[in-house]
């Protein structure tokens, strides 16, 4: 088994560009299929099962649910072969921010969406972080999930045509 594309040559021309040195052609990128969230993360959108303008809390959200889903983004994006390296993101198109700072989150069965947390600006002092912020700590389990099941994995499996791990 072998990696699917050439990751130090990748690395090589992100950095002359990040450098501002010369390169020869631009770099290169493209995301594959939708930004809606449901239909990107569809194996754990069936596990979920949200009504038309479900509230939604930090505890509906289980990121393991979403790991097949990570595992094919991978496939359909090393299958590009552009000057990107793929990254895992939780939940494209999640609210998270506005989660964080205090909106409810709603939900239909296409997408997610926040409603406001102050009724004016003047209220805006109101808002404030906290590192137990059950969001932020949401995000950071998504994030170690998905580091735990990438880690140390960067072989694609090109016979069975399914990724068995990620770069």
């Amino acid at each position: 088994m072998s990696r699917m594309r050439d990751y130090d040559e990748i690395i090589r021309r992100n950095r002359a560009s990040i450098n501002m040195e010369e390169v020869e052609r631009p770099l290169f990128g493209i995301w594959v299929g939708s930004y809606m969230p449901f239909q990107i993360c569809n194996k754990a959108s069936e596990k979920l099962s949200f009504s038309n303008q479900s509230l939604i809390t930090p505890e509906a959200l289980n990121p393991k649910g979403f790991l097949d889903d990570i595992d094919r983004l991978f496939w359909e994006h090393e299958q590009v072969g552009d000057d990107l390296i793929w990254a895992a993101t939780p939940l494209i198109g999640f609210p998270w921010m506005e989660a964080i700072v205090g909106c409810s989150i709603r939900a239909s069965s296409d997408n997610f969406w926040a409603t406001p947390c102050i009724d004016g600006w003047e209220k805006i002092d109101e808002i404030n972080f906290s590192p137990e912020n059950k969001w932020f700590q949401k995000i950071l389990e998504f994030k170690e999930i998905f580091a735990e099941h990438s880690r140390g994995k960067d072989k694609v499996d090109p016979i069975v045509k399914t990724p068995n791990c990620h770069v």
